[in-house]
């Protein structure tokens, strides 16, 4: 069975296809025309879905989401999911989501978090960081933190 398809790269669909072919582009800031078509695809077998009733507010605030995700890159030169997130009280998988569907447009990178650095005197951080919390609730320093920051940039 020969399966064989064209359109836009969603990485939630990776895990349906064997192989892919990457084309390059150049990011841009798409239209909104796009944007609803690019919504509309992503969100068509995944949800939340706008015509029921109880999927209509997470459809809504993906979509604010996702506008301020686009208003933001106007101004900035990328966006961290993570800090976007903090910043704006939304919940982390609305922006990885609003991330995923605007994944044709945009280029999309991972960095790691700041690490802080520890005063060996007090044994605790100089300034607080990304870091601190986790290695204060953990209490050690000696495992690598494998989760990375999201960015999107144009």
């Amino acid at each position: 069975f020969l399966f064989i398809s064209f359109g836009n790269n969603y990485p939630w669909l990776n895990q349906f296809f064997n192989q892919n072919y990457y084309l390059d582009s150049k990011s841009y800031i798409p239209t909104n025309e796009e944007i609803e078509n690019s919504l509309d695809n992503y969100l068509r077998f995944k949800g939340p879905n706008f015509e029921i009733d109880e999927e209509k507010d997470a459809f809504l605030k993906l979509k604010e989401i996702l506008f301020n995700v686009l208003k933001k890159l106007n101004s900035d030169k990328f966006i961290c999911a993570r800090r976007f997130a903090d910043e704006n009280n939304y919940l982390i998988e609305y922006v990885l989501e609003t991330f995923s569907i605007l994944n044709p447009y945009f280029d999309f990178s991972e960095s790691k978090f700041e690490i802080d650095d520890i005063n060996h005197l007090t044994n605790l951080p100089n300034e607080i960081k990304e870091t601190s919390r986790i290695f204060l609730s953990l209490d050690r320093r000696d495992i690598n933190l494998d989760y990375k920051h999201k960015k999107i940039s144009l």
